[in-house]
Formats: structure tokens, sequence, C-alpha cells
């Protein structure tokens, strides 16, 4: 059976992960930790949505601003267009989102969301030939201002 999901990893050094393990030697159980990131995460991820401006992305050009605000009346945030992907990461209860703790030392958080059957939040996180990254899913092991601002060091904390 074909996954639904893409699995792309947001932790390229592997810092996280390593935090985790050793979180782990100290308890067996990271479900209360894994409820405290999991409530972060979709409190954080509000912010994204929130900007007026390019934020700390690149910011779109000059024709896909036209294109934009002509389809959805809006240019900013740039990570919104229909919604989808700001509800599936900002509400733990909408359909799109993922969010399980499938143990008690592994947590998954994400997305579900697609535009038509493409895994665009995935082409949003590391870019594409003709776009750059405009990461959202974030631990704070990853380079760039939205990576380093402080809310993203107390998550990793």
């Amino acid at each position: 059976m074909k996954s639904k999901f893409i699995d792309f990893r947001v932790d390229p050094e592997g810092d996280f992960k390593k935090a985790l393990r050793r979180a782990g030697k100290i308890s067996s159980d990271l479900r209360a930790p894994f409820k405290t990131i999991t409530a972060s995460f979709y409190k954080t991820n509000k912010i994204l949505f929130s900007f007026t401006s390019n934020g700390p992305f690149d910011d779109l050009s000059e024709n896909y601003k036209r294109e934009k605000d002509k389809k959805w009346g809006f240019i900013y945030p740039i990570l919104k267009a229909s919604g989808d992907l700001e509800r599936s990461i900002t509400n733990p209860t909408d359909p799109n989102t993922v969010a399980s703790v499938l143990n008690k030392t592994t947590l998954i958080l994400g997305t579900k969301v697609t535009k038509k059957g493409a895994p665009y939040p995935a082409f949003l996180q590391f870019g594409t030939e003709f776009m750059p990254a405009r990461p959202y899913l974030v631990v704070g092991t990853e380079k760039g201002k939205w990576a380093q601002s402080q809310t993203i060091i107390r998550r990793k904390k």
C-alpha cells in the first residue's frame, strides 16, 4: 500500500534527533514533552500567517505577486493562498493535519496537504528550481532568519 504521507526531514544535521535521544536516556516516556512540542508547533506556526510583508522569507516575484493578488485578493502572508496549509499546521483538529504520538518515543507532526497530487508543502520547505525555499517546518537546527528567531530557539530547547 502506498503511503499517504510524503516523508521529509527538517533536521538535516540530526541535532534535534540527538537531543531527543539524550532526553530518551533520562526518560523512557517522552509523551509529556511531545505534548508541549505539539502545542508549540501549532502556536508558533500561526506566526507564519500573520506577516504583512515577506517576513523571514525571500519575497515573491513581481509577476507572482500580481497573479496571487488577482486570484486570492492578497499577497501576504507568503505561505497563504487557499488557507489549506495554514489550517493544517495551525489547527490540530483540521482533517489535513498530521499529529501523532506513535509511542512513548515517537512523535510525527506535519500536513497532508497537496496540490493536484503534488507535494507543494515540500516545494515550500526545500524550494525548487524556480522558487526559493520558504521553510515552514522548523525545529531550530536549520539556517536562516526564521530558524534563528527566539521563538524557534525556544522551541528547540
